[in-house]
């Protein structure tokens, strides 16, 4: 699987749930600086996703926060780039937390849960998180509605309720305004709302301007192939499922889309 290099944060949890029996994992949107200060408190180490800037531009990048300091009011990080106990302001690590809907993974004891889901309190239920960070979301693009992150979000937190027509609109905002371009690298909100609202050739355009910079992104092979396929082209529908199970052999959505199309 060397060639699938995002891994996300779903990808995370189901790793840690399926081959890592005494651990137990989660992750929620709309977190807040406040909201983490517990967990790292009580000795949990909480995993954020996040935007980063390097020489090449911006990236998708997860960062490990284990400490923070209110004197000096930054979190202490462990950080693939930048190392070992760094010190990042709170300010910071929210802006660019912001990027990534504030997704936060915590990794703990299985015997830990019920301490876990008091410390995560409201945000304990996955449907009420989901509706703080919606609320978050519009008041983000209300307070400044020429921010596209803002927009993004908000696009991804109304397809958790289903409401794609909304997400459409939110995401074309947010793209009209201007993306990086490797956000559909990392995040595939568009491609979830746009197909149910029937859009599949915009699924194909953007699914493809993203192939043509990386060739190796197995869910934008896997969104176009299904795309391709309600526009009538099975045969590319079919090319694309099995370039997402050569880029990830262990992808079981585009295996189970092969199955369908009667197809190996």
């Amino acid at each position: 699987m060397t060639r699938d290099k995002n891994v996300r944060w779903d990808e995370m949890v189901y790793y840690v749930k399926n081959y890592a029996g005494w651990l137990e994992a989660l992750f929620r949107a709309g977190g807040t600086v406040d909201g983490i200060k517990p967990f790292l408190a009580s000795g949990y180490p909480v995993i954020i996703a996040t935007g980063y800037t390097v020489k090449e531009g911006w990236v998708g990048h997860y960062l490990l926060l284990t400490g923070y300091d209110d004197d000096r009011q930054a979190f202490i990080v462990q950080d693939a780039f930048g190392g070992p106990n760094g010190v990042v302001s709170y300010g910071e690590v929210d802006h660019n937390w912001q990027q990534f809907n504030r997704y936060f993974i915590l990794v703990f004891p299985a015997q830990d849960t019920d301490k876990i889901m008091a410390l995560l309190g409201l945000e304990a239920d996955e449907a009420a998180n989901r509706e703080h960070a919606l609320e978050t979301a519009y008041a983000e693009t209300n307070a400044d509605p020429n921010n596209a992150f803002a927009w993004f979000n908000l696009g991804s937190n109304l397809n958790y309720f289903e409401r794609y027509a909304e997400a459409a609109q939110a995401f074309d905002q947010a793209r009209g305004l201007g993306l990086p371009w490797r956000m559909m690298f990392y995040q595939f909100g568009p491609y979830h709302a746009y197909f149910n609202v029937g859009r599949y050739q915009d699924v194909v355009d953007i699914a493809s301007a993203a192939l043509s910079r990386r060739p190796d992104l197995e869910e934008n092979f896997f969104w176009r192939g299904w795309a391709r396929y309600r526009l009538g082209d099975e045969i590319g529908a079919i090319e694309d499922f099995r370039a997402a199970l050569d880029v990830n052999p262990n992808f079981s959505d585009a295996r189970a889309a092969l199955e369908t199309l009667g197809a190996r």
